[in-house]
């Protein structure tokens, strides 16, 4: 009884709307990531450093991941981290 409990707890925790504020930190978030990822891509291409390229460009799942949460204006659940477009 504990486990269904806490699996309707999680469920309705992850549900939960984001308010106005806290989509406008979710978009400022997705900026930020967006931005040091670019800049990592450039810096990581021209000066030959190929290890920070890669990172930055694995950065960009994170501005993919908060740009989902504004948009749907909830949390994301940890399957939608991996595959964020899927229908749940």
């Amino acid at each position: 009884m504990k486990k269904l409990e806490i699996q309707e707890e999680f469920k309705s925790h992850s549900k939960a709307t984001l308010s106005k504020i806290e989509r406008i930190i979710a978009v400022v978030l997705a900026t930020f990531w967006l931005v040091v990822g670019v800049a990592g891509i450039v810096i990581g291409f021209s000066s030959g450093r190929w290890l920070l390229a890669l990172v930055a460009l694995g950065s960009q799942w994170m501005t993919v991941l908060w740009v989902r949460a504004a948009y749907l204006g909830r949390r994301l659940e940890p399957r939608e981290f991996l595959w964020p477009f899927r229908k749940i």
